[in-house]
């Protein structure tokens, strides 16, 4: 089996000092003694920690700048997540600086452009997927950083990285149990793009599950994709691929649309269509976002929990450039809204 990582509380708890102590003299603070120091060194040696960046690295005492990075510019989520970033408390004493990042390109080089051309002492990947293809980047930053809803590759240690957000497996498999608790057996969906890797495969994951646990066989003549040629999580590429979807003739009960913002777009074929939401088909989305409750009809829709995760998120950020936490993975559970868009049904 292989053995814990040894994290700074350990350290601590080792050398009898508190965390903070500890993270003090892995930077070399003056007000701690040289004796403390060697025994904390001495019991980090005999275990082999090593520092994570906020550890190994200074904080930047010239700077109070986060910066944001932002993959995928269009969907409002990130919008509404990033508004509390700006009014969030904690992070009144520092600049924020917002870094998008379109969905073709490497998230970890804007960080790194970030680091060193606006001299930030923090940064918040808000989406975007990480693979090995991207760890060399990541190991060049010498501020923290934390991850938020974003994927991280299974083979990335635990202890190189913080991360924040749901399970999208999991909240995806729940919205489409939903649906089948509603009678529904023959339900479509709009995913994300076909190369996805991040959001979009996991939800579609989910709700697979959820099918063949059911019973159901996945059936590919009811899986649409979002169109590469149209920006992603839009409700202009909602309201193509759901078109498609409807001249495909394909037979089902509802549809499943992995976001509310794309949502509002596949809702508008239907109706054009002259069909009913959710006489006809019955419509269930993904993200929670407030505008979900004032569409008409009101979509059923997966509500992440923002202001959860955004809390989360400042606090490791913080504890991190201060040197008193370690890395963390932490997800939260998303809510159920049942709107006016699913009903039961008719046998």
């Amino acid at each position: 089996m292989k053995q814990k990582q040894i994290t700074i509380r350990d350290i601590a708890r080792l050398s009898g000092c508190s965390v903070s102590t500890v993270s003090r003299a892995m930077n070399n603070s003056h007000d701690i003694s040289d004796e403390t120091k060697e025994r904390i060194q001495r019991i980090m040696d005999e275990h082999g920690y090593v520092p994570n960046n906020s550890a190994r690295n200074l904080k930047r005492k010239d700077s109070n700048t986060i910066a944001i990075i932002v993959k995928g510019i269009s969907n409002p989520f990130f919008t509404n997540m990033y508004t509390m970033f700006e009014h969030h408390p904690a992070l009144a004493p520092y600049t924020l600086t917002l870094q998008q990042v379109d969905q073709n390109e490497d998230e970890t080089l804007v960080a790194l452009r970030a680091e060193k051309e606006k001299k930030v002492c923090g940064t918040i990947f808000f989406g975007g997927y990480f693979d090995d293809s991207k760890q060399a980047n990541l190991k060049k930053l010498t501020v923290p950083y934390v991850m938020c809803t974003a994927r991280v590759a299974d083979d990335v240690p635990a202890t190189d990285y913080s991360a924040i957000g749901i399970d999208d497996e999991l909240e995806s498999y729940k919205v489409v149990k939903y649906l089948l608790s509603l009678g529904h057996k023959k339900i479509a969906i709009i995913a994300g793009r076909q190369d996805d890797q991040n959001i979009g495969l996991h939800r579609l994951k989910g709700y697979r599950r959820a099918l063949e646990e059911s019973g159901i066989a996945y059936d590919e003549k009811l899986v649409y994709y979002m169109e590469d040629d149209i920006p992603a999580y839009t409700p202009e590429n909602g309201y193509v691929v759901a078109n498609k979807l409807l001249d495909s003739g394909a037979d089902f009960t509802a549809l499943y649309v992995i976001s509310d913002n794309t949502c509002y777009g596949a809702c508008k074929a239907i109706l054009s269509r002259g069909k009913k939401i959710p006489d006809d088909i019955a419509v269930a989305s993904f993200d929670g976002l407030d505008m979900s409750k004032y569409y008409y009809p009101s979509l059923t829709t997966m509500k992440q929990p923002c202001r959860e995760m955004v809390d989360a998120v400042v606090n490791q950020l913080i504890g991190l450039m201060n040197g008193t936490v370690d890395h963390v993975q932490k997800n939260y559970p998303a809510l159920l809204i049942e709107g006016q868009s699913t009903k039961a049904l008719k046998k």
